[in-house]
């Protein structure tokens, strides 16, 4: 009786550990930045721009849009307007994105690119699917 206790026991410490070592640790960051679908983004659609679990997701008021990166095809700056980045999508749709710094500002979008190159490699790792949601208007 007391073995069967003590393997019990034993089991219900150890099984929380076990689950939780299977499971990938989920990628978080976000930026302060402005999106739109044209290359000129003039600061009307500032928001929070998130990478979370293999999604890329950008909020404001009036205008937001999330992105499997799977089905990121070409992620670059824009040859013109070197802090705006460009997102073409394999479905087809294309998003501009500028990084802001602390003081509302175009600021270099280098980390944020090293993140999504990141994260699309890891997701091609895993097989991801790719999915595409996008709303809102200028």
């Amino acid at each position: 009786m007391v073995s069967r206790l003590l393997f019990v026991a034993l089991l219900a410490t150890a099984l929380p550990v076990v689950t939780t070592a299977a499971e990938p640790p989920s990628k978080q960051a976000w930026w302060l930045a402005a999106s739109g679908p044209l290359v000129t983004v003039d600061g009307r659609n500032w928001g929070r721009l998130s990478l979370e679990d293999g999604e890329l997701c950008f909020f404001a008021n009036g205008y937001e849009w999330r992105i499997d990166v799977a089905d990121i095809a070409r992620i670059e700056t824009v040859g013109t307007h070197r802090d705006t980045v460009t997102i073409d999508t394999t479905s087809g749709a294309t998003y501009f994105v500028v990084i802001l710094d602390a003081n509302l500002t175009p600021g270099s979008p280098r980390r944020f690119l090293q993140e999504i190159d990141r994260s699309v490699k890891e997701s091609s790792r895993r097989g991801a699917t790719a999915t595409i949601a996008a709303k809102g208007s200028r």
